[in-house]
């Protein structure tokens, strides 16, 4: 008769086998776009990179019955890049990964709403409490002429994370993608380039191919970090091409985190909207508006939508110019100027050439302007009180359109100037009369 310890013995054996035997099994089928968000082997897609509390830590592999799916984020130690929770360091390095630490199953309690500081809504492993590892986090990271094949990957310029000082094209193709997946999300950890002339990227350009007919994705260029967009594929099979283009020698730095999201996702953004909020309380800016550059910054011949995700128990929103005073303000958003020159948070060309007033409606704003609540402002300053006794002054702008909440930029190909840098916060609905 087998001692207790023989039978002990012969059950991790035989559980040991069976782990073998999915693994390989699977190592073919999972080869190309499986994993995260690829849909393959298992079938299960990461949806986005959920905020805690979500569930994801409790989704199941089953070619690795006792670890968690590789669906959830974890920290990497390094800054705000996160890395995606793999069973093993071998499973890391199949997908061209490195294993920064491991990754733990249990979250603290009432950390479900973890998000990056940039008030993107995307979660990270902060959320999680050391305890028992499950396995490792894995981080995955592209460079020129790669292809992203798994969610979470983060296309980074050659030398990095030192900038790079090459002329020649950088380009990432995000590969096979499955017919559930409806949305690509960038977030621009780090963009750097050369800043336009007179509105238009001639120097250095990001351009995005590849998404459907009627997505249109403007060419960027100057400073982007912190910054996201959406790109629509429902409905393509890729690739997406990921094209930094860039002229003569100097300095230039990108980091940019590829996210795919599911159709059926809450975090998939309405059609169109090449940005999308999800918080209650945040920040908006032009592309290209740079805190430390007072220029004429905005390109040319935009027209962009930002999107808002309205919360239930919450009705409008109301959008303000950043108060240096303001008690929840970043300590980075007070920049020191030039001497002499004046610190704008809102700066959109208007008809009068050389008006620095606050300017409202068609009239006044035929061609460049931020739309609000179906308002075009301009000017020099966001008052939508432009016949007050003091027109010089900021104002809040409050949204109470019962519809959708968005902001829709605008700008023609004559002149720029520096964009928005504005707060919103959602208002709660008022029950009763």
């Amino acid at each position: 008769m087998l001692s207790r310890l023989s039978k002990i013995q012969i059950v991790t054996l035989v559980l040991c086998m069976i782990v073998y035997i999915g693994n390989s099994s699977d190592r073919g089928k999972r080869r190309v776009g499986g994993g995260v968000g690829g849909g393959g082997g298992n079938g299960l897609s990461l949806p986005f990179p959920l905020p805690f509390g979500l569930g994801a830590h409790n989704m199941r592999n089953p070619a690795y019955p006792f670890f968690p799916n590789s669906v959830s984020d974890c920290p990497t130690g390094d800054g705000n890049r996160t890395g995606i929770c793999v069973p093993n360091s071998f499973e890391c390095r199949r997908r061209g990964g490195r294993a920064l630490g491991n990754c733990y199953a249990t979250p603290i309690s009432g950390s479900g709403g973890n998000q990056r500081p940039d008030n993107s809504g995307i979660g990270f492993g902060s959320g999680y409490n050391p305890g028992i590892p499950v396995g490792v986090c894995c981080f995955l990271q592209v460079t020129c002429g790669g292809s992203i094949l798994y969610n979470g990957t983060y296309f980074r310029n050659p030398n990095a994370p030192s900038p790079y000082t090459d002329s020649r094209p950088c380009s990432a193709q995000i590969s096979n993608l499955k017919p559930d997946i409806c949305q690509l999300r960038l977030d621009f950890l780090i963009f750097s380039l050369a800043q336009p002339t007179q509105g238009e990227c001639d120097k250095d350009r990001f351009v995005v191919n590849g998404q459907i007919q009627n997505d249109v994705i403007p060419p960027m260029c100057g400073v982007n970090s912190g910054q996201h967009i959406y790109i629509d594929v429902a409905g393509t099979s890729g690739p997406v091409s990921l094209n930094f283009i860039t002229t003569g020698h100097r300095s230039r730095q990108f980091d940019v985190r590829v996210t795919q999201i599911q159709c059926h996702s809450p975090y998939r953004a309405p059609a169109h909207c090449l940005q999308y909020h999800y918080d209650v309380v945040g920040r908006i800016m032009s592309l290209n508006f740079d805190l430390y550059n007072d220029g004429n910054t905005y390109f040319n011949n935009l027209d962009y939508t930002i999107c808002f995700r309205k919360e239930p128990g919450f009705c409008t929103m109301t959008y303000s110019v950043p108060s240096e005073r303001d008690p929840d303000e970043e300590p980075e958003i007070t920049k020191p100027q030039r001497p002499g020159s004046v610190f704008r948070y809102f700066e959109i060309q208007p008809e009068s050439k050389t008006s620095e007033a606050p300017g409202a409606g068609i009239v006044k704003c035929p061609s460049d302007y931020l739309m609000l609540g179906g308002i075009r402002f301009c000017g020099g300053r966001l008052n939508a009180n432009v016949f007050s006794n003091n027109p010089s002054g900021d104002t809040e702008v409050t949204d109470n359109s019962t519809g959708p909440i968005f902001a829709r930029f605008v700008s023609d190909g004559k002149e720029v100037k520096r964009g928005f840098f504005l707060s919103y916060r959602m208002n709660p609905c008022f029950i009763g009369g």
